[in-house]
């Protein structure tokens, strides 16, 4: 056959793209260029979710987030549980065969199932902080390498938090013409798990460039630059110790999505860009051929650069900080873009960068402001009116009905300010009354009352002052009842319920801090029945929505408050393992072998002795085995944020083999509060409370029921699942994250109904019981500080497995080779040997009849034969293993999802036919089969010279052979 590539398979199988869809996914139906079918290898019911682009190849299955190029991908993800090699070689043979039928494009009136569902790129979502070891991997990455698209790479900017750890990174690529493009890059995860380095940004509001300086320095001024280039090179001139640099991402334009709390109360200058941009033309002027150049500079206010440092001053402002501005020339003095980076990068010739920033040299801001509206200050105001007297009118009035003079006024013009300044801020007019409310203390004044606090001067001043504030009756009312209950909060915090219950918003209940857990506002009345009501009515009770109620392991753990720490920003239930570990100072290499990093860690030799003897009863597997538990347990415990996708499962049919003891006193000590051992009725209840903030759960005595398989789709889908719907006894559903891994102790192989191509289990067996001399070292062991050596040992796994083994040839030394892979908690199941029985006893009848056959089970060869003779074959089968036999159109149905079913013309002993049959692929039958039966070197079905093998002879000769073997029992199959 001639060798083809990937890339001319294809493209031929596009071309026959409805005939191939017709023969994989028969019932399907058209919407314009789009196929649409169920997907054979889920529950699918309904069509609009699984669809085929018959123009590209492209197909996706928008209910699970499956996806692919090319019909062969999809091939393989039908037929061959992803093999893109096998798949590619079917679809290369089936093509080869051709005599395709035409095809029926039958249309769909119905509606896709696609619009709602995000796109691949809108399903990964940013992870902030990440750890450390993720930044040296972002160059190998393939978002990275897209981006860059073979530029040169300039300057890289990792954006940290406050206690350093990474956010994102801004990577600079530079042009072949000198140009340069900032990308940003985040790591991110999406809905199935998986992790990545993706070309976006984390989401808004951004973080600052310098936030970790800004942590370390909260005394120092801070200098805010635009772009992260100007903070790199201000930092690296060593000049500017005494200042804390920071930046923001996006230029000039992202500064409004910038988080600016973390410059509160700061002292703050600002260094805009000098930009030098000129009006644009107009159409007519552009039409006419104006010179760009010859338009006048845009005003330096609506410069980029100072208009981007302008708004950010003004939200600074409201930030509580001191601003101030670097003196900049007027636009086209300096050249256009003149930054803070250029007067380091030129040695200070148009400006020196550590003179701009004395304090003699900044503008403060807004200094138009300042000079533009001149205010006279209150003694100002004070004497104005008192010298008026001269001139008579209301100041003369006013100073000879009171008495003031001029030298009395000048005496006690500080005591007057600081006195109206008091009334200014701190109190109220009551509606037109002449009464007043203290806005701290919520006490009521008579004018009378006020005057002999303030003088009868300053309180008439202040009833006569425009400037003065007024509250309505009501309001006042509200007022006096808000600062009453303040008060009671701050002498006592209503018997101290300020600071112990936390209400949660939305709901009938409340976080208890002492407790720890919920409890009903009706348990809190209880508790504390006087004060109850007065706290329900405070405003300084703690409160926080229900939907920040969390368990997050990557979140800090307890509760989180705002940076006044005045408001609940989140309560996170979880609090940290009980057991704390670190990567070891030297880590081993990956290429270690298991028993020399076991040899390191003799203090719990025991606890992983215990391991491997659960592991041990997999054969020649049990090493491998063993090796992936411990692999999954340090997964477990060092990313407690990572739900694995696996659940582990031990078998045994002997009792006291050590499963109780692995979760009792190995898994409960590691994970603590958040390790459960439950039975099955746990998993059978529609209450599911028990499941709520776990890592851990062990499921004891799992047995076959009559509800398993109801209850395996639950089991499978909480496996997997990133949230859980928590429901308990008269309380509604809630949904919260799920973190939580399981672990499965069952006597019975039929416990857990496994399907062929399962990735949620990994099963193990167990033969031997835990003696009584091992379970005493054991405990001793523990007793003695095992538990913290083991986690020591599981942190420093360098997390490596064997995935399979591949056949080395050594001049003519044939030897098996382990591949060692990188495991993580996607890793995949290994295939035990108990685990391929469970599956055997879960198969349908037609699928272990087919593996059968392929196995030689049947007596007869795995090559090409007339479907009937298969079908009379699986009837005597099913009634020689008392197998529930389907109809024929089922049970051909069902073998045309591994076999190709076609009706074609053949040459059977010299006489031709038009058969059904099903097509063996030549590279599926036995080595003695392929040298019996070599492939077709023609296209042709029967033409050809003597030389030539057609496809006629070539499954001709095939279906002949299986009739005569299959006649031997069946002397009926004679007459074909």
């Amino acid at each position: 056959m001639k060798k083809l590539d990937f890339k001319s398979v294809a493209d031929a199988a596009l071309n026959a793209a409805d005939n191939l869809l017709a023969e994989w996914l028969p019932g399907g139906k058209y919407k314009g260029h789009e196929f649409f079918a169920l997907n054979p290898t889920r529950a699918d019911r309904h069509l609009g979710s699984f669809a085929v682009n018959t123009h590209s190849g492209a197909w996706a299955d928008y209910a699970t987030g499956d996806a692919g190029g090319d019909l062969i991908s999809l091939y393989a993800y039908l037929f061959t549980n992803g093999n893109q090699g096998d798949a590619f070689r079917a679809v290369a043979e089936r093509l080869n065969i051709g005599n395709f039928q035409p095809v029926q494009r039958v249309e769909w009136g119905g509606t896709p199932k696609t619009g709602n569902a995000k796109s691949k790129r809108d399903s990964w979502r940013p992870v902030v902080p990440f750890d450390e070891e993720r930044l040296l991997h972002l160059s190998g990455s393939r978002a990275y390498s897209f981006a860059r698209n073979g530029r040169e790479e300039g300057l890289r900017a990792v954006y940290r938090d406050a206690e350093g750890r990474p956010l994102c990174v801004v990577q600079r690529f530079i042009e072949p013409g000198g140009g340069k493009s900032d990308y940003p890059f985040s790591w991110c995860n999406n809905a199935e798990g998986v992790q990545q380095w993706c070309n976006r940004r984390v989401n808004d509001p951004q973080p600052l460039f310098g936030l970790d300086a800004l942590a370390a320095h909260p005394d120092l001024p801070v200098l805010v630059v635009e772009g992260e280039k100007c903070k790199i090179v201000a930092d690296a001139s060593g000049l500017l110790g005494g200042w804390v640099v920071v930046s923001w991402l996006g230029g000039c334009n992202g500064w409004k999505k910038a988080d600016w709390q973390p410059l509160s109360g700061r002292n703050v200058v600002l260094w805009p860009d000098c930009d030098s941009q000129r009006e644009k033309l107009t159409k007519a002027e552009a039409a006419a051929g104006i010179d760009p150049h010859s338009k006048p500079f845009l005003a330096k206010a609506e410069q980029p650069g100072f208009k981007a440092m302008a708004g950010i001053a003004e939200k600074l402002a409201g930030l509580d900080c001191s601003v101030r501005m670097v003196q900049i020339p007027e636009p086209g003095v300096w050249p256009c873009g003149y930054d803070i980076a250029d007067a380091f990068a030129d040695g200070g010739k148009l400006i020196d960068p550590v003179a701009a920033l004395a304090d003699s040299a900044l503008i403060p801001w807004p200094s138009e402001n300042a000079e533009s509206f001149p205010h006279l200050s209150y003694d100002e105001r004070v004497r104005e009116t008192t010298h008026a007297a001269n001139e008579g009118g209301a100041g003369a009035d006013y100073a000879e009905n009171n008495g003031w003079r001029d030298d009395e006024l000048a005496e006690s013009d500080d005591e007057m300010h600081s006195l109206m300044a008091d009334l200014l801020e701190n109190y109220s007019q009551i509606g037109l009354k002449m009464k007043a409310v203290n806005l701290i203390t919520g006490e009521t004044f008579t004018r009378s009352q006020m005057e002999k606090i303030f003088t009868k001067f300053a309180v008439n001043a202040w009833f006569n002052s425009p400037n003065r504030k007024t509250m309505a009756e009501f309001q006042a009312e509200i007022t006096i009842k808000q600062r009453r209950l303040e008060a009671l909060a701050e002498y006592d915090n209503f018997g101290g319920m300020i600071d112990r219950y936390i209400y949660l918003d939305g709901t009938t209940d409340a976080f208890d801090v002492a407790l720890g857990k919920i409890v009903s506002l009706a348990a809190v009345k209880a508790a504390f029945p006087e004060q109850c009501e007065n706290w329900q009515k405070s405003a300084a009770r703690k409160v926080c929505p229900m939907s920040n109620y969390v368990f997050e392991p990557a979140l800090p753990p307890g509760i989180s408050y705002t940076r006044d720490g005045e408001k609940v920003k989140f309560i996170n239930m979880f609090k940290g393992l009980p057991v704390k570990s670190d990567e070891p100072d030297m880590l081993f290499p990956s290429e270690t072998p298991l028993e020399k990093i076991k040899a390191a860690y003799p203090k719990c030799k025991h606890i992983i002795g215990l391991i491997e003897h659960l592991c041990g009863g997999n054969g020649r597997m049990s090493g491998d085995v063993t090796e992936w538990v411990l692999n999954w347990l340090a997964c477990r415990f060092r990313w407690p944020q990572r739900k694995p996708a696996t659940a582990l499962v031990f078998i045994s049919e002997t009792q006291g083999v050590g499963k109780s003891t692995l979760g009792n006193k190995v898994l409960k000590e590691l994970f603590g509060d958040y390790f459960v051992k439950l039975n099955q009725n746990a998993l059978e209840s529609q209450f599911n409370a028990p499941f709520q903030n776990r890592l851990v759960t062990v499921f004891e005595e799992i047995s076959p029921s009559d509800e398993r398989k109801n209850v395996i789709g639950k089991f499978k889908d909480m496996i997997t699942s990133e949230t859980i719907m928590i429901e308990r006894k008269g309380k509604d559903p809630l949904e919260y994250s799920d973190y939580n891994s399981f672990l499965v102790f069952s006597n019975d192989e039929k416990a857990i109904p496994i399907e062929a191509n399962d990735r949620r289990f990994m099963v193990m067996e167990i033969r031997e019981k835990f003696s009584d001399a091992q379970y005493e070292a054991l405990q001793a062991e523990i007793d003695a500080g095992g538990i913290q050596a083991f986690a020591d040992f599981l942190f420093a796994l360098p997390l490596q497995y064997t995935a399979g083994y591949q056949r080395q040839d050594d001049g003519g030394n044939i030897r098996m080779v382990p591949v060692r892979a990188t495991f993580t908690p996607h890793t995949k199941p290994l295939p035990t040997p108990i685990k391929n029985r469970m599956i055997g006893l879960n198969k349908s009848g037609w699928e272990a009849f087919f593996d059968d056959w392929y196995q030689g089970e049947l007596g007869l060869p795995f090559i090409t034969c007339a479907a009937a003779d298969l079908w009379a074959v699986y009837k005597a089968w099913c009634a020689d293993t008392k197998t529930f036999s389907m109809t024929q159109k089922n049970f051909y149905a069902s073998i045309a999802k591994r076999l190709q079913d076609i009706r074609t013309r053949v040459k059977v002993d010299g006489v031709e036919k038009r058969l059904r049959i099903f097509i063996v692929p030549h590279s599926w039958m036995s080595k003695r089969d392929q040298d019996r039966y070599p492939e077709p070197n023609t296209g042709a079905v029967f033409n050809g010279d003597s030389n030539t093998i057609n496809k006629a002879d070539y499954f001709g000769r095939q279906i002949s052979a299986f009739n005569a073997a299959a006649s031997v029992d069946l002397p009926h199959l004679k007459n074909l």
